[in-house]
C-alpha cells in the first residue's frame, strides 16, 4: 500500500482516538509513577529489556563521545548504557518530569557521573552542539512528525539508533515471533519450586487499575503510529541503513514483579540468556525481521546501503499445549445477570475448574482466595477495579470443580458496563493477570 495512504490512515486513527501531546504526557506520568525502585537486578523482569535492547545498542557506541536518548522515559536503558561506556556522556530527554525524576535517581544510585537528565518537549528541544548519535527506544512511534523531527536533528547527528515495534499499514504492532509467553511459562515452573522451598515473596503488591489494561486491546491515550520496514526506509531513505528483529521487549510481567528472591535471580539470569540466544538464532536463520521489535541503524555520509534480511518469509504462528501453574482456571458456566439498578447487590452462580497444581483456599491463610470482580465501561475503561470478594465455599483442589456464588455490586450510575469475573490471590495477584485468563459479560445498570 502507498505510504501516504498508510500515513493518511493513520493521522485519522489518532483523531478518531483524541490522541494529544497533553493526554500523552499525563499518561506516561501515570506508567511511570509504577516504576521499579532498583530496575537492575535480575529478579526483576523488566530488567530482560533493559539488557538485551542496551545489547543491541552498545556496538554502535564505538568511538562516540556524545550520545542523546530522546524519550528516554526513566531512563534505565540509558543508565545502563552509561554504566557499560564510561568513556561515553549520555543526555536523556523526555516531556514526563516522573520519568526524569525516576532517571535521575537511578543515576545517583549507580554512582553514574557521566549520563543527566532533562525534562523537555522533543518538538521544542535542540542540542546546544554537535551530537555522535541519537537514540530512541520504543519512543519514535510517539512522535507526531518524525520526518520534521529526523530533518531538525541532521542538523547536529548523522547517525540514529531507533528499537521500535514491528508495525503494520494500519498501525498496529504485529506479533509473528512474540515470545513472551515464555517469561510465563517459565514462571510457572519457578513458582511451583519456590511453593516447595517455601521461599516467600517479600512484596505484597496486587496491582490497580493501570495494570488491568491488559484486559483492553490498546490504550486510547498515548500517542502511538506503528511503522512497517517500507515507511522506515522511506523515512531514512538518503542513510545507510541497518536493521535486525529482537524478541526482547517484553510487554506484561508475572505477578509480583518487584518482589528479590534467590529463584527470581536464577531464573531472571536464565531467561535472558534464553531470549539472547533466541534472538542469535533467528538472525542466524534470517528470519529476525518476524520478531515483535526491529533495531534500525541510520547513518548519514556513508554509501546507501540498506542491510538486512529481506524478503521475510511466511512463517505461522505456534501453538501448543503450556505449562501448569497456580492460577490455571476454567468457567465452565456462569449466569451474568443483565439488568441491574443502581447499587443494586445481588448474586451470580459461577462453576469453575482448578486446571492447576495448587489447591486454592479462603481459609486458614495469610494469602486468602476469593472470587471478585472488576466493572469496565463499555469502551473498556476501569470503572471498579476491587470489586467485593467472596469466600470460596470450600478448598478447591487441583483438577476439581466447584460452584461458586459471587456478590456483586452495580455501579453507582447508569449505563452499559462490562462484568469481568476474576479471582483474587489477596496481597499476590489477580488470577486475570498472571494467566490472562476471566470471563466477561455486558450488563445494563438503570
Amino acid at each position: 500500500m502507498d505510504t501516504r495512504i498508510t500515513r493518511w490512515i493513520k493521522k485519522w486513527r489518532a483523531r478518531l482516538k483524541g490522541w494529544s501531546k497533553s493526554k500523552d504526557r499525563l499518561y506516561h506520568d501515570e506508567l511511570f509513577s509504577h516504576s521499579h525502585p532498583n530496575p537492575f537486578t535480575w529478579s526483576y523482569p523488566g530488567y530482560i529489556t533493559i539488557r538485551r535492547f542496551a545489547d543491541l545498542v552498545s556496538p554502535f557506541l564505538n568511538g562516540l563521545s556524545y550520545v542523546v536518548d530522546i524519550g528516554c522515559g526513566c531512563g534505565e536503558v540509558t543508565c545502563e548504557l552509561a554504566r557499560r561506556c564510561p568513556s561515553v556522556r549520555f543526555h536523556g530527554i523526555d516531556h514526563s518530569s516522573r520519568g526524569i525524576e525516576n532517571a535521575r535517581s537511578y543515576a545517583s544510585k549507580l554512582h553514574l557521573d557521566n549520563v543527566t537528565f532533562e525534562v523537555a518537549d522533543v518538538d521544542t528541544w535542540q542540542p546546544l552542539h554537535s551530537v555522535d548519535l541519537i537514540m530512541l527506544f520504543n519512543a519514535f512511534h510517539h512522535l507526531s512528525q518524525p520526518e520534521r523531527f529526523i530533518k531538525k536533528m541532521e542538523k547536529w547527528t548523522n547517525r540514529f539508533v531507533l528499537i521500535e515495534p514491528h508495525g503494520d499499514w494500519k498501525g498496529s504492532h504485529v506479533k509473528h515471533f512474540d515470545f513472551d509467553w515464555l517469561m510465563f511459562e517459565l514462571e510457572k515452573i519457578r513458582r511451583r519450586i519456590a511453593w516447595t522451598l517455601s521461599e516467600k515473596e517479600i512484596e505484597s503488591y496486587c496491582g490497580d487499575s493501570s495494570e488491568m489494561r491488559a484486559l483492553n486491546e490498546e490504550s486510547d491515550e498515548a500517542i502511538e503510529y506503528r511503522y512497517t520496514l517500507k515507511e522506515f526506509r522511506q523515512f531514512f531513505k538518503n542513510y545507510y541503513l541497518e536493521i535486525r528483529g529482537t524478541v526482547a521487549g517484553i510487554e506484561k510481567y508475572p505477578p509480583l514483579p518487584f518482589s528479590r528472591t534467590r529463584t527470581r535471580e536464577f531464573f531472571g539470569k536464565w531467561l535472558y540468556e534464553l531470549y539472547r540466544d533466541i534472538d542469535e538464532i533467528l538472525f542466524e536463520q534470517e528470519i529476525d525481521l518476524l520478531a515483535k521489535h526491529w533495531v534500525i541503524y541510520a547513518e548519514k555520509g556513508r554509501p546507501v546501503e540498506h542491510k538486512m534480511h529481506w524478503p521475510i518469509p511466511e512463517r505461522g504462528i505456534v501453538k501448543g499445549e503450556h505449562v501448569s501453574g497456580p492460577y490455571d482456571i476454567e468457567y465452565e458456566t456462569i449466569s451474568c445477570p443483565r439488568k441491574l439498578k443502581r447499587g443494586e447487590r445481588t448474586m451470580i452462580l459461577v462453576r469453575i475448574q482448578n486446571k492447576g497444581w495448587m489447591t486454592w483456599s479462603s481459609r486458614n491463610t495469610p494469602n486468602p482466595i476469593y472470587a471478585s470482580y472488576h466493572w469496565m465501561d463499555k469502551k473498556g475503561r476501569m470503572i471498579v477495579y476491587d470489586g467485593i470478594r467472596t469466600p470460596l465455599p470450600g478448598d478447591i483442589a487441583p483438577g476439581e470443580s466447584c460452584d461458586v456464588q459471587i456478590w456483586i455490586e452495580a455501579p453507582a450510575r447508569r449505563g452499559l458496563y462490562i462484568l469481568v469475573i476474576d479471582f483474587v490471590h489477596e496481597g499476590i495477584t489477580w488470577f486475570s493477570e498472571a494467566t490472562g485468563i476471566y470471563h466477561s459479560c455486558s450488563c445494563w445498570v438503570w
